[in-house]
Order: structure tokens, then C-alpha cells, then sequence
């Protein structure tokens, strides 16, 4: 996703990245509906673009799963400069939010 903002992206190409990752996204789904046919409990781990403000992951997983009754919490973790909750900028993000140092990342 990081070749979005970059120059020479026409609408095509952006037309097929975006289907390409909402495929992945599908997929990603499909496989935690499967998993809950096994169990009560399902813990998936994904990037924050593929669950950003119940998109991707979670829009998915409401097609899929309609005839399973479900709980569903999206958490977050944002690495932050200043790791100052902004509402304008992270109310939606998530249902939890935790903000995490950038500058303890090492690269």
C-alpha cells in the first residue's frame, strides 16, 4: 500500500491494487468463518490497513458470517510520536486503540 501516494499511480492500476487487496481481505474472512464453525473463540492478527475503521476484515466477515452469531472486537496498536490520544484522528480507528512509542521501534 505504500506505492498509493507515490507518482504514476493511475486509476487502472490503483483499481487493481485495491481488488487485489480486498480479495486478500476475503480470504482473510473466509478463513476466521471457518475457524468459527470450529470454536466459540477466533484471534486473528492483521495489518491496521486490513481492519482500519471496520473496512477490509471485518466488512468481509459481516458477508460471510450471517448465519453465525458472532462477537467481533477490532484492537489496534499505532506506533505515535507523541502518544497522545487525538479524537479526531483516532476515534474511529478501532473499538481499542492502544498508541505505542515509534522511537522504540527498531529498524
Amino acid at each position: 500500500m505504500g506505492i498509493v501516494g507515490s507518482e504514476g499511480l493511475d486509476e487502472n492500476r490503483m483499481k487493481r491494487m485495491l481488488g487485489a487487496q480486498s480479495l486478500w481481505d476475503a480470504t482473510m474472512a473466509h478463513s476466521v468463518t471457518k475457524a468459527l464453525y470450529r470454536s466459540n473463540l477466533v484471534v486473528h492478527i492483521a495489518g491496521y490497513f486490513h481492519v482500519k475503521q471496520n473496512l477490509g476484515i471485518p466488512e468481509h466477515l459481516a458477508h460471510y458470517c450471517t448465519a453465525i452469531d458472532y462477537g467481533q472486537t477490532t484492537i489496534v496498536m499505532l506506533p505515535e510520536e507523541d502518544l497522545v490520544f487525538t479524537e479526531s484522528e483516532h476515534r474511529d480507528a478501532a473499538d481499542l486503540v492502544v498508541l505505542t512509542d515509534i522511537n522504540a521501534i527498531d529498524l
